[in-house]
């Protein structure tokens, strides 16, 4: 089986590839930063739960746990 591509697609200078090869830069260069600030996020998230539990894991150690 064989794939070929449009003959718009197939010419390298011609504007409608230069297009699309733009709107694909594009694309990635707004969807990577709002990936990446949601895994922060939830990298964010998961620290302070495990602060949050360290802190009542010693303090139930302690014995002096105040809720």
């Amino acid at each position: 089986m064989t794939v070929l591509a449009c003959a718009v697609c197939f010419q390298p200078g011609h504007i409608l590839s230069e297009a699309t090869g733009w709107a694909i830069l594009v694309m990635l260069l707004v969807l990577l930063p709002i990936f990446g600030g949601l895994v922060a996020f939830f990298i964010t998230i998961a620290r302070r739960a495990k602060a949050v539990e360290d802190r009542r894991t010693a303090a139930l150690r302690a014995g002096n746990l105040r809720l």
